[in-house]
């Protein structure tokens, strides 16, 4: 397979990987939000020792700058998926925007993908294939060192 092919392929597949990038990224967002509550709230108005106090301020402020953090990188991600999603949607052909959808934004094997779009393995395969050279031939392969937050 021709490496502008290939290319095109990475490609594609940033969009699940960006997918389960940004369900960790969430997971640990929703971890830093946690305990940004329970060390906020340890932390009273009344000081017994000088330096506790700093020291729950500067743990409150190193999650919060955790958390803008995951925030800017959750972007990134997203604006990878989209352009993965334009790439596809700019597909010419019902049937093979179709099938890289399934496989690509949806994350459907060969067969699930055949199935649900009603046509055969090797149908689908080839649908695929077809749709992989139009993207190659008119340069999307410039798109996958341009992506932002990418994923691979």
């Amino acid at each position: 397979m021709a490496a502008a092919e290939e290319q095109v392929k990475a490609f594609l597949r940033q969009y699940l990987e960006c997918e389960r990038e940004i369900e960790v990224r969430a997971e640990e967002l929703a971890r830093c939000r946690c305990l940004a509550v329970k060390t906020t709230g340890a932390v009273s108005g009344e000081r017994v020792q000088g330096s506790r106090r700093n020291r729950l301020e500067e743990t409150v402020e190193r999650i919060v700058e955790l958390e803008e953090a995951l925030l800017e990188q959750v972007d990134r991600l997203q604006g990878t998926k989209e352009a993965v999603d334009r790439v596809i949607a700019a597909v010419d052909n019902g049937e093979q925007r179709a099938v890289l959808q399934m496989r690509y934004l949806a994350g459907k094997n060969w067969e699930e993908t055949g199935d649900a779009l009603g046509y055969s393995l090797r149908h689908a395969a080839r649908l695929h294939n077809l749709a992989v050279k139009e993207l190659a031939g008119r340069g999307e392969t410039g798109l996958l060192g341009r992506a932002e937050g990418r994923c691979t």
